[in-house]
């Protein structure tokens, strides 16, 4: 039996019935139905799990942020300080891969830039130039809405650090006794939000997002931790899948 070796289970009951039944009508029926289960066997190839995705995807977006006023006290404690911030941008670039049609893990790099519109030291409100940059940088995990139509709701949610940078301008720094002020700092962020995406080509969504980073405890300008800092956005973006 060492010629059955290296064979389907289909090819050997195929001619297990050939040669087990007696030869006339009957068996040219036999031979027949074991052609075809070899020949499925043969040419049929194997249907892939279900439920498995196995896509890698880029995804880009871009938008509008709008960073909630930083607020705290200075490392004595004596000056309160806060800053008022513009409308900015924001900028998304992320990897990804969708282990299922339902469940993507990636990577998130993201670029926010707001304008400063005001600075506050205990009573005195000042009004200059500056900006608060923040370049987060996450993992994320979302999870699809599993539908066969072709707009389909999503959340997502990430976890990483983040690359602070508050600048105000030399004329506002002048005014509360300092030659200049600038602040460089890393610190802890996290990341929540929802959105809804568009098919429009077999390799292509347009999505629609609204996001809410978080800085837990943010130390800006080294003075200590401050209140929670809050960046919500809106953004459009593009999926890429292949």
């Amino acid at each position: 039996m060492k010629f059955l070796r290296g064979i389907s289970c289909a090819e050997k009951l195929a001619i297990i019935l050939f040669v087990a039944c007696p030869f006339g009508s009957y068996a040219d029926e036999v031979g027949a139905l074991s052609s075809n289960v070899l020949t499925n066997s043969v040419s049929s190839p194997e249907a892939p799990l279900k439920g498995f995705s196995d896509e890698f995807v880029f995804r880009s977006g871009l938008g509008a942020c709008f960073q909630q006023a930083l607020s705290g006290r200075n490392g004595s404690g004596l000056v309160y300080q806060r800053f008022v911030f513009n409308p900015g941008i924001r900028l998304d670039l992320e990897p990804g891969y969708d282990l299922f049609p339902w469940l993507r893990l990636g990577g998130e790099a993201s670029f926010l830039y707001n304008s400063l519109d005001s600075v506050q030291y205990n009573n005195l409100i000042l009004h200059g130039a500056g900006g608060f940059y923040q370049v987060p940088l996450m993992a994320t995990v979302r999870g699809t809405w599993p539908t066969e139509g072709p707009i389909r709701g999503h959340a997502v949610g990430g976890f990483g650090g983040v690359c602070d940078i508050l600048t105000v301008g030399n004329e506002v720094a002048r005014q509360v006794g300092r030659s200049s002020y600038y602040s460089y700092t890393w610190n802890y962020v996290f990341e929540v939000g929802a959105g809804v995406s568009f098919k429009i080509m077999s390799d292509m969504d347009l999505e629609l997002d609204y996001k809410l980073l978080c800085t837990p405890i943010p130390n800006i300008a080294e003075s200590g931790a401050g209140e929670s800092s809050f960046n919500h956005s809106l953004e459009i973006g593009l999926n890429w899948r292949f």
